[in-house]
C-alpha cells in the first residue's frame, strides 16, 4: 500500500471515529413542561431546561445526590443547559418565564 494511500485510509478512520462521538452524543428529549420558579414546588428529574429569556439568573436544586443548589448567573436567551434538576427556586430566580424542563 503506497503511502499517499495508507495516510488517506487512516484519515478516513479518524473522521468517522470523530464523526461518531460528535453526532451519537446527541440526547433524545420525550418530555416537556413549563416551568414556572417556585420555592416550593418540585418536580421529576429533568434531563435539559431550556431558557428562552435573556440574560438571566437561575438557582436550581440539582437531582443527584446531596440535592445540591446552584445558581447560575447571566444565562443567555435560547441556552440548553443539559443539567438533571428537580426545582428552579423563585429566590434567586430573575425570570419567571420562558423556561422549558426537557426530559
Amino acid at each position: 500500500m503506497s503511502k499517499v494511500l495508507r495516510c488517506f485510509a487512516l484519515s478516513l478512520v479518524f473522521l468517522v471515529v470523530w464523526s461518531s462521538r460528535v453526532f451519537a452524543a446527541q440526547p433524545v428529549y420525550t418530555g416537556a413542561a413549563v416551568v414556572v420558579p417556585s420555592d416550593a414546588t418540585v418536580f421529576t428529574r429533568t434531563a435539559a431546561l431550556w431558557v428562552g429569556t435573556a440574560e438571566t439568573s437561575l438557582t436550581v436544586v440539582m437531582a443527584g445526590e446531596g440535592h445540591a443548589q446552584v445558581v447560575f448567573t447571566n444565562v443567555a436567551a435560547g441556552t440548553l443547559l443539559p443539567i438533571a434538576i428537580q426545582q428552579v427556586k423563585a429566590t434567586g430566580t430573575t425570570v419567571s418565564t420562558g423556561m422549558i424542563a426537557l426530559r
